[in-house]
């Protein structure tokens, strides 16, 4: 019995995760070309890992098909 998914919270996902890319990208980018200096500048590589696992997680949120 699967029940239809409302459109509005189809179309939330995905905005949802055009959203999270953009922020994704967006951390990846100033953290690969600016890196942190001073203390935090042993954390630049834990910080774009990071901005990997968001954008990751933006596009499986597009890709996703809902039935």
């Amino acid at each position: 019995m699967s029940e239809e998914v409302p459109a509005g919270l189809l179309i939330a996902e995905k905005i949802f995760g055009i959203i999270l890319i953009i922020i994704g990208a967006f951390i990846t980018y100033i953290t690969a070309t600016n890196p942190p200096t001073g203390d935090a500048g042993m954390f630049s590589s834990i910080f774009i890992v990071v901005g990997f696992v968001i954008l990751g997680i933006g596009v499986l949120l597009v890709i996703a098909k809902n039935e």
